[in-house]
């Protein structure tokens, strides 16, 4: 169990281990403020992505490198394409664009980022560089920025569409919320990736938003905890 999430308690496992069943959208799939990202295309629609029955599936290095899919055919940046009703929905995306080391309690078909692979993105700038386009993708799904602060280092702001992410990404329902999860997932995958100055900008954003209200006290631990991850290579 985490943070008050059982297995049960998790709505998300039945979808997020499925890639037949696109995620349910509103006629017309209005656009939500501050996504500047369309649909994505509705060619062999799975998930929120279109797939890529041509590309190998299933190696995550192959994955990130482009010139592979996931387990469901999807590519990352058609990952990266999905707009925020699809990120906010679909659960079995997060797992491939943020790996880590640990098994997911909400998808067995998630990847697993071992020792080698750690050591191949702490000396990959490209790798790296793909990571970065994740977090700067999913940082703005939570209503955030990524960006080169005035000092020269990177810093985490709110960006300007930050209160029409709070229902879905900022509000405690019974003191949590599934997106914190996932936040929690990007900070490990960073440390594990060698990728520690972008890890540290967010976690000092999460630390600032707690400070100003954010009620996320039962996810903190767990923050401050993956904050501090490093490469276990």
């Amino acid at each position: 169990v985490i943070w008050g999430f059982g297995r049960a308690a998790a709505s998300c496992a039945p979808m997020g281990t499925s890639c037949t069943k696109p995620p349910q959208r509103p006629p017309g799939n209005p656009r939500v403020p501050g996504d500047s990202r369309g649909p994505a295309s509705p060619h062999a629609l799975t998930n929120g992505a279109p797939q890529h029955p041509d590309l190998p599936r299933g190696d995550l290095i192959k994955f990130f490198r482009g010139t592979g899919a996931d387990g469901c055919g999807r590519t990352l940046s058609g990952l990266r394409e999905m707009d925020f009703q699809s990120m906010e929905s679909v659960h079995n995306y997060v797992q491939w664009m943020f790996p880590t080391n640990e098994p997911s309690n909400f998808n067995s078909n998630a990847p697993l980022l071992t020792p080698e692979m750690q050591r191949e993105f702490a000396g990959d700038s490209e790798l790296q560089s793909e990571l970065r386009k994740n977090l700067e993708r999913f940082c703005a799904f939570l209503g955030l920025e990524l960006r080169d602060g005035a000092d020269g280092e990177l810093e985490v702001v709110e960006a300007k569409h930050f209160k029409e992410r709070v229902h879905d990404c900022w509000r405690s329902v019974a003191g949590r919320n599934h997106n914190w999860l996932r936040i929690s997932r990007v900070l490990l995958c960073l440390g594990l990736c060698s990728m520690p100055k972008e890890q540290k900008a967010l976690a000092a954003r999460l630390e600032l938003l707690h400070k100003g209200g954010v009620r996320c006290d039962s996810a903190l631990p767990h923050w401050r905890k993956n904050a501090d991850a490093v490469p276990d290579f």
